[in-house]
Formats: C-alpha cells, structure tokens, sequence
C-alpha cells in the first residue's frame, strides 16, 4: 500500500524520475533490439545493406505485432491505477486476469496467420527478390518473440501500476543483456545470418517473460496472478481497450507511416533511400520510445490523482514531463544536425548510404522537440480515460501526411517524400496543443 499512496504524497521531481526511467527502459528495449540487430547486421558475414533493407521491409510489421502489446498493457496499466486510486484492488484484479489472457490470444492469431502467408505479406511489404530471403529468415524466428514481448509489456506495465517501476526496469535490461551477448555469437561465430539476430531476439525476451512470472506467482506478490481472475470479462476488455486504443494506433499509424514512406522513397529513388531511412529511422524510433516511456511512466501518477481529484498534481506532472520531453527533443535535434555522419557509421554503411542516411536522420530529428510534447498530450488523453480525443489525433495524424506524402513528390520528386514528415508532424502537434489548451480549461482549478 505505501507503493499507492507514494503517488498521492511524493515530490513530483522526484516521483516522477522513480516511475519514468523503469518506463523508458521498458519501452526502449525494442528500440535497442532493433539498433543492436542492425548494427550487428551491417557488420555480419555475406549480409550487408541489403540485410538492412530487409529490416526497413520488417518494421511495419515489428511495429503492428508491438502495437498489440501496447493496446492491452497501456490500457491495462491505466486502469489499475485508476481503480487503486478510488481504493477497488478487486477489480483491479479482473484486470490484471483479463488483460493476460486477451494478449496471449491477440498475440497468437496474427503470428499464425504471418507464418501461413508470409511470402505474399512480404512481398506486398515491399521485399524484393535481394531483400526477401534476408527477410524471411529474421521474421521467422522474430515472430514468437513478439508473443514474449507482449506478455512482457502486458506484466511490465502492472508492475508499473502497482508500485515496482524498478523492478520491471531490470527485467528488461536482463533481455537487452542476453541480445547483446547472443547476437554477436550467433551472426559472427556460428554464423547464422539474419536466423541469428532473430535467433538472439527470441531467446532474450523468451528469458525475459521467464523472469517476470516469479514476481506474480511468489507467496508475498503484492498482486498475484490467480487462476480463478484468468477470464475475458467483456465489460473490463472494453474499459482496457477504451484507453489502450490510442496508443496502439499511434503505434500502428507509425507501422502505416514507414509503410507509405518505404513505398514512396521505392517510387522516387533508388534502394540506397531506403536504405538510409532505415538507418535513420533506428535512432529516430529510439527517442520515440523515450518519449513513449515518459508518457507510460506518468501514467500511474496521472491515473491516480486523476482518480482522486487532485488535479493540481496531475497537471504539476505533466508539465514536469513536458519540460523533460521537450529538452530531450532538442539533444535529438542537435544530433541530427551536428553528429548525424558518425552515427550512421555505426552500421557500416558505404559513402553513398551515409550521405541519404545522415539526410534522413534530419529529417525526422527536426521536429522531436515538438513531438515529445505531442505524444505526451495524446497519452495525457488516455491516462483520464478519455480514449476519444487520444485516438483522434492518432487517426489525424495519418490524414495529414498520406495526402502529403503522395502530392508533395509529384512536385518534388523525392524531396517531396522527404518534405512530408516533417510538415504533417508540425500540423500535428499544432491542432493538439490547441486541443489540450480547450481541454484544460474543463478542470476545476484547486487551492
């Protein structure tokens, strides 16, 4: 209990660093999947860049299998805190019970219906026949690994809920681990190939979800997982679903983002553009998932004082969270001005790669400083339980940049590919600082 009510008395400062730096651990381990494998791709015996193109052909489909973990976790986590807040641990309970079960079966459909007919996926995905088998090999062994990232995330996020934001933080740097040491082994000393860094991957969440269970199934679990809660309660699936919605269109209105662009850059360019927002999009995604971290890491704090009316400190946090967000955003920036070069040199790119990938990488760092703030008011939309508005500005998002990134190529060629980033997220983050400004206004002030 002294967990809970650490979210009603802590300093904000204070709190807020004890529950976001566990939260951006957790989401920026598949962030860290994905740069360790193509790094260690770039380098790996008969891969290369054609291997890293089969990762830019993949990512939509990393993204919308991630997606599903965001949907029941994020909800999940959201109404744990919400329902501790107004004292019901009961149904916070059937949650828990509920979400594990809908995950394992939400999880489990799309990886079969992959396996059945993932050669026509692919190639629909954009594989063509130098990037297919690379492709192939990874997603085969990836795709039970996203069934042990999910129910990772699905447990994670109600650790989180329940007050052990830290230790979830050493479950996922325990699978980081594991890749790092794996994935080297498998591609350069047995010399697996892409089989080997999807190899790695599976292996390191599959330890990951092991070393989770324990915490729910100890004699002294603060929130055990029983048997008799493990059942879908349709009433309780759509309250999760209600605010994990949002969240999980961000993430896969992102998957339709990388879609389009890789389409388009296909149309425009040659495979080296690609290539380089492949790169590009590795350390983009990076500050992505910190932010996503920030986000899900004041959730319990939102969550609850949202659920007790205290709405002095549950604006406090946000705009802690905005100030940290914001800061971040800049470092991105900077880096993409400054250091672009020497970062897309890790992958061991050649002249003409590092040129389109350090072009790339400008791009989508130019607007982070916004964005941060963007993804925090769309995930403050789903902290309150209202899902509505969150999802809205995750489908509004698209309908700025899937006009723009068809209309402004026919002017441009593939600088109009290019240009469409950076102006649809400024178009973006306009209307919903706006409606984040309307909203405020409907809270009570407090003394």
């Amino acid at each position: 209990m002294e967990q809970i009510l650490e979210l009603r008395d802590k300093k904000i400062s204070r709190l807020f660093w004890q529950y976001t730096l566990p939260s951006i651990a957790g989401t920026l381990a598949l962030a860290v999947y994905y740069i360790i494998d193509s790094i260690f791709i770039g380098y790996g015996p008969n891969l290369g860049e054609h291997a890293l193109g089969a990762l830019g052909v993949l990512l939509p489909i990393m993204n919308l299998l991630a997606s599903l973990g965001t949907l029941v976790g994020v909800g999940t986590s959201s109404r744990i805190s919400i329902y501790f807040g107004l004292g019901d641990k009961e149904t916070a309970m059937q949650v828990m019970g509920t979400s594990l079960l809908f995950t394992f079966i939400i999880s489990v459909i799309p990886i079969v219906a992959i396996y059945i007919w993932m050669e026509p996926i692919l190639y629909w995905m954009g594989a063509t026949e130098e990037t297919y088998f690379f492709a192939k090999d990874f997603l085969s062994y990836y795709l039970p690994a996203s069934l042990f990232l999910n129910m990772g995330a699905t447990l994670t996020n109600i650790m989180k809920a329940t007050g052990f934001p830290k230790k979830s933080m050493y479950v996922v740097g325990v699978s980081v681990i594991f890749n790092l040491i794996l994935a080297p082994v498998f591609i350069f000393v047995f010399k697996w190939g892409m089989k080997g860094a999807g190899g790695a991957t599976l292996l390191s969440t599959f330890v990951s979800a092991c070393i989770i269970i324990p915490h729910f199934l100890g004699k002294k679990s603060f929130f055990p997982i029983k048997l008799s809660y493990l059942r879908l309660r349709l009433n309780i699936l759509l309250k999760i679903l209600s605010i994990g919605f949002a969240p999980f269109l961000i993430t896969a209105m992102t998957s339709l983002i990388v879609f389009f662009t890789n389409k388009q850059l296909i149309a425009y360019s040659s495979p080296v553009s690609l290539e380089g927002y492949v790169i590009a999009s590795r350390f983009h995604y990076v500050f992505i998932m910190i932010f996503a971290g920030i986000s899900q890491g004041i959730q319990p704090i939102v969550g609850y004082n949202f659920g007790a009316k205290n709405y002095t400190r549950m604006f406090q946090t946000l705009y802690y969270a905005f100030r940290v967000a914001f800061g971040i955003g800049v470092v991105a920036l900077l880096l993409g001005i400054f250091a672009s070069k020497e970062l897309v040199q890790m992958f061991n790119p050649g002249p003409e790669l590092i040129t389109e990938a350090s072009k790339a990488l400008f791009v989508l760092t130019v607007t982070l400083p916004l964005a941060g703030c963007q993804m925090l008011i769309s995930g403050f939309f789903q902290h309150i339980g209202n899902a509505v508005k969150s999802a809205a500005l995750s489908v509004i998002r698209q309908a700025f940049f899937i006009p723009l990134v068809y209309l402004l190529p026919l002017y441009w060629g593939v600088n109009g590919v290019w240009a469409s980033l950076p102006v649809s997220e400024i178009l973006v983050c306009l209307l919903t600082f706006l409606i984040f400004y309307l909203q405020s206004k409907h809270f009570p002030k407090q003394r």
